[in-house]
């Protein structure tokens, strides 16, 4: 009987993982190509924990890309123009919007480096 009681003594002390710890586990992980279930049997962490950690010291996967622009001078409107407005709207119901906008050039950019965006 009370070998068993030893067995089950064993099981429960685990030893204490600092915040620190679990951190560096997610950063390794993450650098490491594994699966969460391989990482974690791997350095012998319940996966049900393992993925726990990950939830919260992962950092939140953007899909923001930097988007390069550029101005050109605007040229001098002729008397016969008018005033423009270009509103863009994106799926996430992102709005953008271009008043007077002569440079065409600059909101054809814009467009390509929101479409690599999705």
């Amino acid at each position: 009987m009370q070998e068993r009681s030893n067995i089950f003594q064993q099981k429960q002390s685990k030893p204490h993982i600092t915040e620190d710890e679990k951190r560096t586990h997610v950063k390794n992980w993450s650098n490491s190509g594994l699966s969460k279930n391989a990482y974690s049997r791997q350095h012998q962490i319940a996966p049900s924990t393992f993925i726990q950690w990950t939830q919260l010291y992962s950092k939140p996967k953007s899909n923001f890309k930097p988007v390069a622009l550029e101005s050109k001078p605007a040229k001098a409107k002729p008397k016969d123009s008018f005033d423009s407005v270009l509103e863009i709207i994106t799926m996430s119901n992102l709005k953008i919007r271009f008043s007077n906008m002569a440079d065409v050039s600059l909101i054809v950019s814009l467009v390509e480096g929101l479409s690599e965006c999705n």
